[in-house]
């Protein structure tokens, strides 16, 4: 693998949670987009750097694995990558860093010694780069064998002619404002892990590049459609871009939402607005204006099942339990199951589901006219005439003959119907207050 850059990140023997965190987030981003990656740990068993070959992004290094001793470990970090003649820079962080790769390879300097200066060295944690010179310098002139290891650095570096060039993009402390985000340009924030440290790359590294299509009916466009928004801004902050098809009656204004207007819902099926609405390039998401966020979505799922379609070339990606004949073999690719035909009657459904905006116009332009419960059945069978293919995901614990009967917090897209064919669904009255909204009902299922 030729690279241009190698990255290490100390980490401990002991320290496999925080590594595995960086492995099925920004480390597979490094590897995927050809940069070298490396957990850097101390093994006083090795007498050399040595990579492993049960863990090929680990580097053991001939020294101790303790805090303390981490000026060591970066030193002969320098001294190994100093055999190799594929990289111009070393950037060096923690494990509990969270990268974002493509602003990382956008930021590579020009200078010696660049990062986020914290009084005349840069925050070891947040990362910083080294050049070949620099690194040299590091590997033949740092005596240091403890001490905190990114000032024996910056003061080994200063004694031989380089100084700290300053760069704010690298945020040393786990706060909100240091996250990096889409409106943002921070490259790497330090000092966070598990839930967090995976939500926040999710939400900030964009791995996807569909968008959200949302479909509502003058009766809802109203009343349910700003609770779900804002139940997806709750759940999913960062959220891919958001499309809301409408008729006559217009939503009010919500920011981030682009509205698309289908015409006079007496005079406008809803296959006519998706295909209108879906005619361009790329993937859509699409949900209804009745489900409702109850947890954050499962990224990893999400954008396993996203890669998965890609590679594939499938036409969609169900995020929904469907029921299948138990007595059929379930191919599974990427861990991902291809739709299986059996007794399930929808090969499409809405519940939720990522199509290729090209696929789903097609088919909704073969069933011109048609509601959406027709779409979901007549859609179904033409699927199967044309060939559609897609996957879905596991059975869930306690699955039900009738998907809408079915508990929906284990699901990748994890919702609630709030609304369940104009009726108010009581038994999400508590939730819907928990979170500061009121929509009035009564358990006999008040019409809307």
């Amino acid at each position: 693998m030729v690279c241009d850059i190698i990255i290490g990140a100390l980490s401990g023997q002991k320290m496999q949670d925080r590594r595995a965190n960086c492995r099925e987030t920004w480390f597979r981003d490094a590897h995927e987009k050809g940069l070298g990656a490396y957990f850097l740990l101390g093994d006083e068993k090795v007498s050399v750097p040595t990579v492993t070959a049960d863990a090929d992004d680990e580097l053991r290094l001939p020294c101790p694995d303790a805090y303390a001793t981490l000026p060591q470990r970066t030193r002969w970090f320098c001294k190994w990558a100093l055999e190799r003649s594929d990289w111009t820079y070393l950037f060096k962080c923690d494990d509990d860093t969270l990268v974002i790769v493509d602003r990382l390879i956008a930021a590579k300097p020009t200078a010696d010694y660049v990062g986020r200066d914290l009084g005349g060295w840069a925050s070891g944690g947040a990362g910083y780069w080294l050049s070949r010179r620099a690194a040299k310098i590091v590997a033949e002139k740092m005596q240091d064998r403890t001490g905190n290891e990114d000032q024996r650095v910056a003061w080994t570096l200063k004694r031989n002619g380089i100084r700290l060039v300053n760069d704010e993009r690298y945020c040393p402390w786990a706060q909100d404002r240091h996250f990096p985000k889409r409106d943002n340009s921070i490259v790497t924030t330090h000092a966070t892990s598990g839930t967090v440290f995976r939500d926040a790359y999710y939400e900030s590294a964009s791995p996807w590049t569909f968008d959200i299509l949302i479909t509502t009916s003058n009766k809802y466009a109203k009343t349910v459609l700003p609770i779900t928004l804002a139940l997806l801004d709750q759940y999913w902050p960062h959220h891919p871009p958001i499309t809301v098809v409408h008729y006559e009656v217009r939503p009010e204004p919500y920011d981030g939402v682009r509205y698309f207007s289908a015409g006079e819902q007496a005079k406008v099926s809803w296959t006519d607005a998706v295909a209108a609405a879906t005619e361009g390039p790329g993937e859509v998401l699409l949900m209804l204006d009745d489900y409702g966020l109850c947890l954050s979505p499962k990224f990893d799922e999400l954008l396993r099942g996203y890669r998965a379609m890609s590679i594939n070339a499938t036409e969609c990606l169900h995020l929904t339990w469907q029921p299948t004949d138990a007595k059929r073999p379930k191919l599974s690719v990427n861990g991902i199951r291809m739709i299986s035909f059996g007794p399930w009657p929808y090969l499409v459904n809405t519940q939720v589901c990522l199509w290729r905006s090209k696929s789903l116009a097609n088919l909704c332009n073969k069933m011109p006219g048609r509601t959406i419960e027709a779409f979901e059945l007549e859609g179904s069978e033409l699927a199967r005439e044309m060939s559609i293919d897609g996957f879905d995901i596991l059975d869930p614990p306690s699955p039900s003959a009738f998907v809408d009967s079915t508990e929906k917090t284990n699901w990748i897209i994890p919702y609630n119907n709030l609304v369940r064919r104009g009726r108010i669904d009581a038994r999400h009255s508590q939730f819907l207050k928990s979170k500061g909204f009121c929509i009035k009902h009564q358990n006999s299922g008040n019409k809307l």
